[in-house]
């Protein structure tokens, strides 16, 4: 209905899709857009990435939870199916 809602300069909204099947041209040329392909994404490279800007004193447990719950918790999800 071109209705606009104004939202604050601090306000930032992320949006991910599966697909862009339908999305209009215009959609897509006002959004920046970030591409992560499944099969060339290493997720330990990512996360540990991450780890590693994190404060030095909190790196070891960080890498130890992730390591003892994180991936197990990633691995059920992926092979149940029920939360991709």
């Amino acid at each position: 209905n071109g209705e606009r809602i104004q939202f604050g300069p601090n306000v930032n909204f992320i949006f991910e899709t599966h697909s862009l099947k339908f999305a209009s041209p215009a959609t897509v040329s006002r959004m920046g857009m970030v591409f992560l392909d499944q099969e060339s994404s290493d997720l330990k490279c990512i996360v540990n990435s991450w780890v590693r800007r994190q404060p030095e004193e909190a790196q070891l447990k960080l890498s130890g939870w992730i390591d003892d719950c994180f991936y197990k918790a990633l691995d059920w999800v992926i092979q149940d199916g029920s939360g991709v």
